[in-house]
């Protein structure tokens, strides 16, 4: 029934003359489906994650531990330590003006920082941020490409220290991980490859991470995060809830605009 639906409305509508009508449908749906919602941390499902679903998942844990990799200024580990107050939560910011500001708001909340860039292996990198003078901007990359293809600016690099989570967890007695929160402008899926022995030993129990037009910079695909995620069930975060993606769905699971995933390990009863 809906395969005839679908051909009778591309018979009779699908023309030039409806194109704006087909364009702000499809922005719509993609709103429904938690595509393009970035206008708040309510709006972007964050919110609702941290205080409702963070929250009942781990009821009952004395000091969950939280890595907020890509931290800026603490917007993120604010939230969950106002949520979470017994909370062990590590913030990783590379960027050499934005850190300090991180540290500050460390100092009231409580929180670890380090200033050191994540990916899939360690060594010397390069983050790029805008050439203005004290730029230090939220989209601050290891990719040059961000700022200067994406943004449309000069981008300047700064020279970085990298390590994988791995050999962090490993140096900084990090055994478990409840929550790892990635929001790294287009290296996700790097920082993903390098936990892959944390990943191996089932420490990882949640990850959220962003999904956008910066992937195609970085040639990534969701097939790349499924694929790295083997035993992982992967979900769309809404304002109000977490929506199943079908890793056997390219298109809906391949839309480069902003979206918040969450990853959860498939051994777990997850939402539908």
């Amino acid at each position: 029934m809906k395969s005839l639906i679908y051909d009778l409305w591309a018979r009779l509508f699908a023309r030039p003359a409806w194109r704006k009508l087909h364009s702000f449908m499809l922005n719509l749906a993609l709103r429904g489906l938690g595509v393009g919602n970035c206008g708040s941390d309510a709006l972007s499902g964050e919110r609702w994650l941290i205080s409702h679903f963070l929250s009942l998942r781990l009821k009952g844990v004395s000091e969950p531990v939280f890595l907020d990799v890509g931290a800026h200024e603490g917007q993120y580990a604010r939230q969950l330590r106002n949520a979470f107050p017994t909370a062990r939560i590590t913030c990783f910011e590379p960027g050499s003006v934005t850190f300090p500001r991180l540290q500050a708001v460390a100092a009231e909340l409580h929180l670890e920082t380090v200033r050191l860039a994540v990916g899939a292996e360690s060594g010397e990198t390069v983050l790029y941020d805008y050439a203005a003078q004290g730029s230090a901007s939220q989209h601050a990359s290891l990719l040059r490409e961000v700022i200067e293809l994406q943004h449309g600016g000069v981008a300047a690099g700064t020279p970085i220290r990298r390590i994988t989570l791995d050999e962090f967890c490993r140096e900084n007695s990090i055994s478990r991980i409840d929550l790892l929160k990635l929001d790294v402008e287009g290296s996700e899926l790097a920082c993903i490859e390098g936990a892959r022995g944390l990943l191996a030993a089932g420490c990882i129990s949640a990850i959220q991470f962003e999904f956008n037009s910066m992937n195609l910079l970085a040639r990534v695909n969701m097939s790349q995060f499924y694929q790295l995620l083997a035993d992982f069930d992967f979900f769309r975060l809404l304002p109000h809830g977490l929506l199943r993606l079908n890793r056997h769905d390219p298109v809906q699971s391949n839309l480069f605009h902003f979206q918040n995933i969450v990853a959860l390990p498939s051994s777990e009863n997850n939402p539908a």
